[in-house]
């Protein structure tokens, strides 16, 4: 997920992760897992906040090998919708 800068700051992508996190409770997904550069702060703490945790796994992000990135999931199995 990329947000244009003059949109950061707006909750856009707390609503955009919300909405993602939505439509994979309706289509009973259990989980959600996305890739984020580890160096990314503002992005993993929105990730944070949203319940995805952090895995551990790591890798090379593949545009950019001096960057790592890391696989962070959030479950939705037993998440009620609201």
């Amino acid at each position: 997920m990329w947000v244009a800068p003059d949109f950061r700051s707006t909750g856009i992508g707390s609503r955009l992760g919300d909405a993602v996190k939505e439509w994979g409770i309706q289509a009973e997904v259990k989980e959600i897992d996305l890739w984020v550069v580890v160096d990314n702060r503002r992005a993993r703490g929105l990730y944070l906040t949203a319940g995805f945790v952090d895995t551990g796994l790591s890798k090379p992000l593949p545009s950019n090998h001096s960057l790592t990135e890391t696989r962070m999931v959030v479950e939705l199995t037993g998440t009620q919708q609201a």
